[in-house]
């Protein structure tokens, strides 16, 4: 459960692809578009790494206020670590 009043969301991609690729198949897609275009979501960490011929890229995305940026990393961190 996260914190009341924040929110986190992510987008990943492993292809290989150019970064232009990824951006449009991600906004072409309703939940990746989605996440890219929510004006609640104000904070974002991007990393990107070479996976064999692919690349492995992650855009986290956190909100809505830079106070809620710890308790929402903690919380995103909580949900990766059950998946």
């Amino acid at each position: 459960m996260c914190a009341s009043g924040t929110t986190a969301a992510e987008n990943l991609s492993k292809a290989a692809a150019t970064a232009t690729a990824v951006i449009d198949a991600w906004m072409h897609s309703p939940g990746h578009r989605s996440n890219l275009l929510d004006p609640a979501l104000t904070q974002i960490g991007v990393g990107c790494v070479r996976d064999g011929e692919s690349m492995l890229c992650s855009q986290v995305f956190l909100g809505p206020l830079p106070t809620a940026v710890v308790a929402a990393a903690h919380c995103l961190a909580r949900t990766l670590t059950r998946s």
